[in-house]
């Protein structure tokens, strides 16, 4: 994207088309009628031609090794960029609580390697559905967002709730 003007490069997700593959509707490798990891690690043949074959111009989305990962490394984001010809856009599903609504992830962001960015091609956070709960998990994000490597979980998210609550 560095070869871009300044005015696309702040555009470009207005042009951009994103693929993702879902992995619970992706392949079941277990015959309970649902998609899973392993399922898409079987079909890795067709993730390699999907990434050959796409255009390099469009993102392709990874939620980590899991659909919630607990943790996300740099040899893992490398390995997945193998397979799609191109780095991840990594779509972290953190603090997403979509599929368990009642329960509240008010936590700090924890398992995401400080040089991460050395192999991805972007990273999104993806939200709670309370919005104003999702403020003190976020804004831990956009501290190791900021500055992954001096990024310190516990401090960050004693200064969220302290900017978020008081």
């Amino acid at each position: 994207m560095q070869d871009r003007p300044v005015d696309t490069l702040q555009t470009w997700y207005k042009n951009a088309i994103i693929y993702q593959l879902h992995v619970r509707a992706y392949h079941d490798s277990t015959g309970d009628g649902v998609g899973d990891f392993r399922g898409l690690t079987q079909k890795l043949d067709y993730i390699q031609e999907l990434g050959a074959g796409v255009d390099p111009g469009v993102a392709l989305v990874w939620t980590g090794p899991k659909v919630a990962s607990p943790e996300i490394t740099v040899a893992q984001a490398r390995a997945w960029g193998a397979y799609l010809h191109r780095p991840p856009l990594v779509w972290d599903n953190f603090p997403v609580n979509d599929g368990i609504s009642l329960r509240l992830n008010l936590g700090p962001l924890r398992g995401r390697a400080a040089d991460l960015f050395s192999a991805v091609s972007g990273y999104f956070s993806n939200p709670m559905i309370q919005a104003q709960a999702s403020k003190i998990p976020l804004q831990t994000t956009a501290e190791y967002l900021w500055n992954a490597e001096r990024y310190d979980p516990d401090a960050a998210w004693q200064r969220a709730l302290r900017e978020q609550y008081g």
